[in-house]
């Protein structure tokens, strides 16, 4: 099996994501010894991101790959991304991401029109009601912050595949355009199996937001403060002076 790994890195990356990419890149090395899987390792400099992800299908397909997976530059993944998205079994298939900007909705999208042939897309808020007994949940439309799509697709449609228009982005227009011109046969997405950490902006604490931040931050790491071994800074000075 034969992979395309496209990752539009632009300037610069989040040093947690960097080594989370890191840890993965080492377990797709692994993949190849224990499953005889290839991966084509593609991140070009600073380009547009439907440029990035056409120039990316061209060397897929020119290289014979089976399946074309794009990653972004601020995504942090579970070690079985890959073995679960492959497990899927899907035409295009995207590990569970929430867009990083508030109020959070899910990046996927379904079809609320009940007209034959006509698509009015929303936001797929109620996702995880949905998800099947395999954890797949399926879609008119996903987002490929983290996605796999299987190369067959592309060989059924011409270029450019993926277009940003003032109405849609790239990823949702290939998405629709593969239904529409291959059919609705076109299956689409979600595996919740995996879900992703989707890197955001730099955020301030201020009396207005401590609440929430600490409201977060317990959920995330359960533990009392007085069981986190690095504590703050007040909480390093006391251990240093008890140590000394």
């Amino acid at each position: 099996m034969k992979i395309l790994l496209g990752i539009n890195v632009l300037t610069m990356i989040d040093s947690q994501v960097y080594g989370n990419h890191l840890a993965w890149m080492y377990h797709l090395g692994r993949l190849k010894e224990q499953k005889g899987i290839d991966i084509i390792l593609y991140t070009p400099w600073r380009c547009s991101i439907d440029r990035m992800r056409n120039n990316a299908a061209k060397m897929a397909l020119e290289y014979g790959c089976d399946y074309l997976m794009f990653v972004d530059d601020d995504m942090i993944l579970q070690t079985d991304t890959l073995e679960c998205l492959l497990d899927a079994d899907k035409d295009i298939v995207m590990a569970h991401t929430y867009i990083r900007g508030y109020p959070f909705h899910p990046m996927a999208f379904k079809n609320k029109s009940e007209i034959p042939n006509d698509i009015q897309l929303a936001h797929f808020d109620d996702l995880m009601e949905f998800k099947n007994d395999e954890g797949l949940v399926d879609c008119s439309a996903i987002g490929f912050a983290t996605v796999l799509i299987k190369t067959d697709i592309l060989r059924k449609l011409e270029p450019p595949y993926f277009v940003t228009t003032p109405n849609s982005t790239e990823d949702v227009y290939f998405c629709l355009r593969a239904k529409i011109e291959i059919g609705p046969e076109v299956s689409v997405a979600v595996d919740t199996r995996c879900p992703t950490g989707h890197a955001m902006d730099k955020e301030f604490v201020h009396e207005k937001t401590v609440h929430a931040h600490k409201a977060y931050y317990e959920a995330l790491f359960p533990q009392k403060p007085e069981d986190n071994e690095r504590g703050d800074r007040g909480d390093n000075y006391h251990k240093l002076i008890e140590r000394l």
